[in-house]
């Protein structure tokens, strides 16, 4: 059996009807015309016609398929200067397309790379079209880091670009979106996925839509669990017969059961791999044992024996377990209990993963390096939309745009900043997210995707900061790796009573397996009176007076109105005047401070008495008399509220703020008002904010 250079169009026909149309490579098969479908290798009739009612001419999945190395356009591991995949990565990676594979694969085994090999086989060897693949990622983060990997292992950038890679949010997202009139779901996250999951079961369109994928591949299914279970195994059971699933997950690796940046829904009991261990058919199962990621032998020992440890834990649940893992974590790192500034000094490598299990913790550390670049890699945050958007796009009044115009605005911008895109590479994405031509782009449209809560993640930056080592919790920092950790290591005596032990030993042990060559524990530093506000905001309540440490720069701190809102600015021109300054420094690192007016919004200045660059929500102002109320308890009859001035805000450069073109919330000036899009700086802080009695 030979494979044709070309690729063509076909018409897939099931008793008399034509079911959907597909692209596929042309193969040649006895000096006739053939392509595969589902697995099959089916003739081709009439120029353009398969008609699967019929036998397949060969079933392509009776082909020899485990062989030394995959035929794949793929970069392959190289192990002592010779390429290889082990025996079980080929297992998965091989695997028929109409498979049901249960992959336990711990840190490090390269169950990404296996993951992105998967998928260039299917699409190359199997004839699966790229877009009738979905994968189905636990962060956003992680989506991310396939996507970009992805590209690497498939020959046109077009193809890896054509596979489905979202957060199962995402899909729920698209779902609802497609197949449901109204604009917006109507409840919680939980309540909506649970729409959606009706959706799936009773809509005829959805199953249609269902229908037409060939491969699903599901990351980090230890983690799912609750009405998101529920959305996967309804999903699941409206895929055709002949859809292949690959389901990667690791239970040493579960975190997020209880976790604190993602609450499981209460009444649904259960996780992903307890619903796939009970379907029929069964999946077949494969463990990836090799660990890839470090070839040092200490850290070795932490991704296998330590990891046993952890999995042998789950039946004697208690803070003795969490100690011994703890302990043999910290007997084999390079240093051992480590000073944070000794850990952490000034000139640190900015590939460097810091890693906490608090959020407090986290931000308390960040805070130490002053003026100095670091990043942030944990929940909370806004999404960082390229600021160039904005800048295109800030005076744009028509519906749509063609590609000429905008070439023409991208070449006004003033040359050296930042806001300067890569027109081809800038335009490719538009067209993407809100293309009609290959040449023109619905403006509206594009608004409509960027104003979600959760844009896609090309139009966006991956970090939150200018460059310099990344902090974070372990929860933020799931799925990533970096060639030096360094870990605060929390004592049990720290957790609380009301702690999951059991989550808490595994989170130990997913922060330690993040590093390839050097790990790295510090001190766990007191962190007494630590919470978070309703709304999420961290803060550390201080001794020595009425203060305490504030988290600034959450997403929903800034929004339109305090940036280009009647209420803000007086003019048009003064609120011209702060984009300007927002554009011309938005590749660089500012302070500023945030003074109270007399309504209680705190204006964000560069300093007391210079021009407003934007005004913080008003949610701002509620979570410090909150925090002021926490503080007051401790002190009978005393009514404390804010001080007028937040200090030593941190500005990240710029990011665009889009507004939906229905989106009636906001009373803005023009030209904003109509074309939806602004600057808005990038804060951040975690900042001592004094109170005062009352």
């Amino acid at each position: 059996m030979g494979m044709d250079s070309r690729t063509i169009k076909v018409r897939v026909v099931r008793d008399g009807r034509e079911i959907k149309r597909i692209e596929r490579p042309l193969r040649q098969i006895d000096g006739k015309p053939a392509v595969v479908y589902r697995g099959n290798l089916y003739p081709l009739l009439a120029g353009d016609v398969i008609n699967v009612s019929q036998p397949s001419l060969d079933p392509v999945k009776s082909e020899p398929r485990m062989v030394a190395m995959p035929s794949l356009p793929i970069p392959v591991p190289v192990v002592d200067g010779v390429p290889k995949w082990d025996t079980d990565q080929l297992a998965v990676i091989q695997g028929a397309p109409e498979a049901r594979l249960l992959v336990d694969a711990g840190p490090g085994t390269g169950k990404t790379a296996v993951a992105c090999a998967r998928v260039a086989w299917l699409i190359s060897e199997c004839g699966i079209t790229p877009s009738n693949i979905w994968l189905i990622s636990f962060t956003r983060t992680a989506v991310r880091e396939i996507r970009n990997r992805l590209r690497t292992y498939l020959k046109g950038g077009g193809e890896a670009a054509s596979v489905h890679i979202a957060t199962l949010d995402s899909y729920a997202w698209q779902i609802y979106h497609g197949f449901e009139s109204q604009a917006e779901p109507p409840g919680s996250y939980d309540e909506n996925i649970s729409d959606v999951v009706k959706l799936i079961r009773t809509h005829e369109g959805v199953f249609e839509y269902l229908s037409s994928i060939e491969h699903v591949l599901i990351d980090e299914a230890q983690d799912v669990g609750g009405v998101r279970a529920e959305l996967i195994d309804t999903l699941l059971e409206q895929l055709g017969s002949g859809c292949g699933i690959t389901v990667f997950a690791d239970e040493a690796q579960a975190i997020y059961g209880f976790a604190e940046e993602r609450k499981a829904s209460g009444d649904k009991p259960g996780n992903l791999l307890t619903v796939l261990r009970s379907t029929d058919p069964p999946f077949s199962s494969v463990i990836l044992r090799d660990v890839k990621r470090t070839s040092t032998p200490r850290l070795r020992q932490v991704f296998t024996d330590v990891r046993q440890v952890v999995l042998d834990s789950r039946r004697h649940i208690n803070t003795a377990h969490f100690d011994h893992v703890r302990e043999r974590i910290s007997e084999l790192v390079d240093i051992r209990d480590a000073e944070m500034k000794t850990a952490v000094p000034p000139d640190i490598d900015p590939s460097t993963l810091v890693l906490f299990r608090g959020r407090a913790d986290a931000l308390t550390a960040a805070s130490f390096r002053g003026l100095l670049h670091y990043r942030l890699r944990m929940s909370g945050y806004p999404a960082l939309i390229e600021p160039w958007v904005a800048a295109v796009f800030w005076s744009w009044q028509d519906k749509g745009m063609h590609r000429s115009d905008f070439e023409r605005l991208v070449s006004a911008l003033k040359d050296g900043t930042k806001l300067v895109p890569d027109p081809q590479r800038a335009w490719t994405v538009l067209v993407r997210l809100a293309g009609e031509s290959k040449s023109t782009i619905s403006v509206h449209r594009l608004r409509r995707v960027l104003s979600r809560q959760s844009p896609p993640l090309e139009a966006c930056r991956a970090e939150f900061g200018l460059g310099g080592p990344i902090f974070g919790t372990i929860h933020g920092s799931k799925g990533r790796e970096a060639d030096s950790v360094v870990l605060m290591l929390p004592k049990s005596q720290s957790l609380g009573t009301d702690a999951d032990i059991d989550e808490e030993t595994r989170v130990l042990f997913v922060g330690a397996t993040r590093a390839r060559h050097r790990l790295i524990t510090v001190k766990p530093y007191s962190v007494r009176f630590a919470g978070s506000t309703q709304s999420g905001r961290a803060f550390i309540l201080r001794s020595g007076g009425y203060r305490a440490q504030v988290e600034i720069g959450r997403s929903g701190d800034i929004t339109a109105d305090g940036l280009v809102g009647i209420s803000t600015f007086a003019t048009p021109d003064d609120a011209g005047s702060a984009q300007k300054w927002l554009q011309d420094y938005s590749g660089e690192l500012q302070m500023a401070i945030a003074i109270s007016g007399s309504d209680f919004g705190y204006r964000v200045s560069r300093e007391k008495d210079t021009p407003t660059l934007a005004v913080l929500n008003n949610q701002v102002n509620k979570d410090l008399f909150e925090i002021g109320r926490r503080i007051a308890s401790n002190h009978p009859g005393v009514n404390l509220r804010p001080n007028g001035a937040i200090p030593y805000i941190r500005i990240f450069g710029a990011r665009s703020v889009v507004v939906a073109p229905d989106d009636k919330r906001f009373d803005l000036h023009e030209p904003w008002a109509t074309s939806g899009f602004m600057l808005a700086p990038v804060v951040q802080a975690f900042t001592m904010v004094s109170f005062r009695k009352y």
